[in-house]
């Protein structure tokens, strides 16, 4: 049995990267995400900068606070703005205060090169390059985000000058309304109904730390269904949440 203390998280302000050198050749990858925006060197696994992609205008302020800048974001969460709506970007105005960034990479680090790409297919294109045994196969590529889920068919074939060529079939595409989000707004639902008395507490930002720490896809759903019918298996999986404590 997991005993989970739960506090809001207090976000800070991202740290300044010493530029090196020898990365004066390495791409720069921004991942533009609904939930998150990320972005770092190329040749590393982890991206050094990490933030919700949302705006918080002050009241009395004529300046704007951008991801981490945001301190709590549960108080002001009723007034954040998003860029995206569905999963498409719709508040341009929103869209280039988070982009400033791309501004600074041209005119404070000089950066020669800018190219913005679909995620899902430069996965797949880096994923073919080094991991399928088969970069030939064509497959269905199946992204999963926030809000959606994109399917786009791909077609790969052989090309005497270029090892790996392939053409994603965007008419055949499909966008289905489902995401990451819909599992922590299911689960933040069923708190509130099984514990109306703590409906308020529970937020959700509270929904989506359970949802990215404790869950996972059933492989096998009938099987572990018949799991969790055992006290021994059901005890050893459940996780207890500790609300914070506020004086009334």
């Amino acid at each position: 049995m997991a005993f989970l203390f739960y506090e809001h998280l207090n976000r800070v302000p991202a740290k300044k990267i010493k530029f090196s050198g020898t990365f004066t050749t390495t791409p720069i990858i921004i991942d533009n995400g609904n939930y998150e925006c990320r972005a770092g060197y190329s040749h590393l696994e982890e991206p050094h900068i990490t933030f919700p992609n949302v705006v918080y205008r002050p009241r009395m302020s004529k300046g704007v606070l951008v991801g981490n800048d945001i301190q709590d974001l549960e108080s002001v969460r009723h007034s954040l703005k998003s860029p995206f709506m569905d999963n498409l970007v719709v508040n341009l105005d929103v869209q280039e205060q988070v982009m400033e960034l791309t501004e600074l990479l041209f005119e404070t680090y000089n950066v020669p090169k800018l190219m913005f790409y679909v995620d899902c297919l430069a996965s797949y294109y880096n994923f073919q390059r080094f991991e399928n045994p088969d970069p030939n196969a064509n497959c269905l590529l199946i992204s999963f985000g926030y809000q959606r889920t994109h399917i786009v068919p791909i077609i790969s074939f052989r090309n005497t000058d270029t090892p790996l060529v392939f053409k994603p079939l965007i008419r055949a595409a499909r966008r289905l309304h489902t995401g990451g989000a819909h599992a922590s707004w299911m689960i933040q639902r069923l708190l509130q109904l099984k514990y109306p008395s703590h409906s308020e507490r529970i937020t959700t930002g509270l929904a989506e730390r359970l949802a990215h720490s404790y869950c996972w896809l059933a492989s096998n759903y009938r099987q572990e269904m018949v799991e969790w019918k055992s006290d021994e298996f059901r005890r050893s999986h459940t996780v207890k949440v500790q609300l914070p404590f506020t004086k009334v």
